[in-house]
C-alpha cells in the first residue's frame, strides 16, 4: 500500500496547486489523513511500519487511514485528469477539424457528391461551435456547390453565399490579427532608429481591427488581437491599460461555450509582470494562482506561470517563496520532458537564486539548490549561450558572480573585460540600458580592489542613473533582470565587507 500512496502523493503534490488546502477541505471529517499525507511526502517512506511511526499512530489505525487516504487521492487524481482532457477539447477539435478539411477537399476534388456533403455539415457545426472561420468557410464552399450538384433551391444557395462571404471576412480579419501580433514579436522592435515607426504602425493595425473586437466569431482573432494589444501597451509603458486589456480578454474567453483554458491561463499570468513592476505581490500571486487553475498540468503555460511567479517573488523580496517555486518546478514529474530551452531557463533562475543566498551568506538555503560551478556553468546552458542577448546577458552576469563567490579574482577580471566588449557590441538598444549600467557597476570591482566601501562609492552614480531606467520583465530579446540590479549591487557590497 505504501508504494501506491507514495506515487499518489507525489502526483498530487507536483500536479495540483494548493494541494493541502484542497485535501483538508475533502478530509475535514478525518484530520489524521492530512497528517499522514504530509508525513509520506516529507520522508518518502518505504514501509507501512515507518509510515505508521511517522504519522504517530498504531499499525492498525494507520492501515485504516491509509485506505481512506488512498481513496481520496485516487478521486483527486481522476478528477484532475478529467479536467485536463476537458481543457484539451479545443485543441482536439482543431486537429480533427483540420483532418476533416483535408478529407473534404480530397473527396470534393475527386467528384464525390454525398460523402463531402456530410463532412461539410459536420465541419460547419464544428467551426461555428468552436469559432474557427476557416472550417466554416470551407464547409460553406462545398455546401454552395452541393445546391448545384446534389440539388437545392435558389433560396438555399443565397443563404449559403451570404454566410460564406461573412465568414470569409472573419477569416481575413483573423489573418490580419495574426499578422499584427507577429509584428509585435519582431526583434527589429528593439532597434532605436525604427522602434517608434513600428509602434506607430502597430497602433494603426490595432485600430483597424478594433471594430471586430467581441463581434467576430473567431477564437484566433481574439487571442492574437488581445495579445498584440497587450504587447503594444507594455512597449509604451501603459501599465493600467495593459491590465485592463488582460481583464477584457479574460472576460471574453470566460463567456465562450467551448473550453478556453489556455487563453485564460495566458492572460492571467500576463498580468504578473505589471504587478511585479508596481511591487503588488498579493495581486500578482492571485493572478498566478488563477492561471494555474486553467493551465493544463505540465504544459508550457503551466511552467510559464511559475516562471512569472518566481520573478514576482524575487523582485518583491519573497525569496523563501522563490526557493519553494524552484523546487516545486524541478520536482514536477513532467519537467524532464520539457524542451531544453525551458529547462535551461530554470537552470539560470536557480543559479541566480543560488548566487543570492551565497551573497547573503545563507549557506543552508543555498544547499537546497543544485550545485553551480562557474567552470561548467556555460556548458550547462548551451541553447542560450549561443545567443547574444536576453537570457545570455543573465548567463554572463551569473558566471561573473559565481567566479566572485569562488574567490577567483583573476578570472573575474578577465570576465569583466569580456563583459565590457560584450556590452559595447551587443547591448546597444534602449531596452538593455539597465544591463549595460550593471555591467559597468561590475567593472568597478577590480577598480576598487574588491573592497566594499570603494566599490559602493564608485557604483553610486550608476545606481542613481539606473533608478530612472525602466525595468524590462516581459522581453527576453534584450534583457532579463532576475534579481533587481540595485539589490544585487547592495548584496555584492555587503559580501565584500
Amino acid at each position: 500500500m505504501i508504494k501506491e500512496l507514495n506515487d499518489l502523493v507525489h502526483f498530487i503534490k507536483t500536479s495540483i496547486w494548493r494541494d493541502e488546502q484542497l485535501l483538508a477541505f475533502f478530509t475535514s471529517d478525518q484530520p489524521g489523513l492530512l497528517e499522514l499525507y504530509r508525513a509520506i511526502w516529507k520522508d518518502n517512506l518505504h514501509t507501512d511500519h515507518a509510515a505508521a511511526k511517522a504519522a504517530g499512530v498504531g499499525l492498525t489505525t494507520y492501515k485504516k487511514l491509509a485506505r481512506a487516504l488512498r481513496r481520496r487521492l485516487r478521486a483527486l487524481a481522476v478528477f484532475f485528469d478529467d479536467e485536463k482532457s476537458r481543457v484539451d477539447a479545443t485543441v482536439n477539435n482543431y486537429i480533427e477539424g483540420a483532418l476533416e478539411t483535408a478529407l473534404l477537399q480530397l473527396l470534393h476534388a475527386r467528384g464525390y457528391r454525398h460523402a463531402p456533403l456530410e463532412i461539410a455539415k459536420r465541419l460547419y457545426r464544428r467551426g461555428r461551435d468552436y469559432e474557427v472561420p476557416a472550417f466554416v468557410v470551407e464547409a460553406l464552399r462545398v455546401l454552395k456547390e452541393s445546391v448545384l450538384s446534389v440539388g437545392g433551391t435558389e433560396k438555399q444557395f443565397e443563404a449559403y453565399s451570404r454566410e460564406f462571404w461573412a465568414w470569409r471576412d472573419y477569416s481575413d480579419a483573423e489573418e490580419r490579427a495574426v499578422d499584427c501580433y507577429q509584428w509585435t514579436q519582431l526583434p527589429a522592435l528593439q532597434k532605436r532608429e525604427i522602434r517608434e515607426q513600428l509602434l506607430s504602425d502597430t497602433r494603426r493595425r490595432l485600430d483597424a481591427l478594433a471594430p471586430l473586437k467581441c463581434r467576430a466569431p473567431s477564437y484566433l482573432f481574439h487571442l492574437h488581437y488581445f495579445s498584440a494589444t497587450y504587447h503594444f501597451l507594455l512597449e509604451t509603458a501603459d501599465w493600467e491599460k495593459a491590465l485592463a486589456c488582460c481583464d477584457e480578454a479574460i472576460g471574453y474567453f470566460q463567456a465562450r461555450k467551448y473550453p478556453a483554458g489556455v487563453p485564460l491561463a495566458f492572460f492571467s499570468y500576463s498580468k504578473v509582470p505589471v504587478y511585479t513592476l508596481q511591487g503588488r505581490y498579493a495581486e500578482g500571486e492571485a493572478a498566478v494562482l488563477t492561471a494555474l487553475d486553467f493551465a493544463p498540468d505540465g504544459s508550457f503555460h503551466f511552467f510559464a506561470a511559475y516562471e512569472r511567479y518566481f520573478t514576482l517573488a524575487m523582485h518583491t523580496g519573497h525569496y523563501e517563496q522563490a526557493l519553494d517555486i524552484f523546487q516545486t518546478v524541478r520536482l514536477h514529474k513532467r519537467f524532464s520532458g520539457t524542451p531544453p530551452a525551458q529547462q535551461e531557463v530554470w537552470h539560470i533562475l536557480g543559479a541566480c537564486l543560488h548566487i543570492f543566498y551565497r551573497l547573503k551568506r545563507q549557506e543552508w538555503q543555498a544547499e537546497a539548490l543544485p550545485v553551480f560551478r562557474s567552470i561548467r556553468f556555460a556548458n550547462e546552458t548551451p541553447v542560450f549561450n549561443q545567443d547574444k542577448t536576453g537570457m545570455n546577458v543573465a548567463i554572463q552576469i551569473a558566471l561573473t558572480l559565481l567566479q566572485l563567490l569562488e574567490g577567483r579574482q583573476d578570472a573575474v577580471l578577465e570576465r569583466i573585460q569580456t563583459l565590457e566588449k560584450y556590452r559595447l557590441r551587443y547591448l546597444r538598444d534602449t531596452r538593455a540600458d539597465r544591463s549595460t549600467a550593471f555591467i559597468r557597476i561590475l567593472a568597478c570591482l577590480p577598480k576598487s580592489g574588491f573592497r566594499s566601501e570603494p566599490f559602493l562609492r564608485k557604483a553610486q552614480p550608476l545606481l542613481i542613473r539606473m533608478a530612472g531606467m525602466q525595468r524590462q520583465l516581459n522581453n527576453r530579446h534584450s534583457e532579463l533582470e532576475i534579481i533587481p540590479y540595485d539589490t544585487l549591487t547592495t548584496l555584492i557590497g555587503e559580501y565584500l565587507r
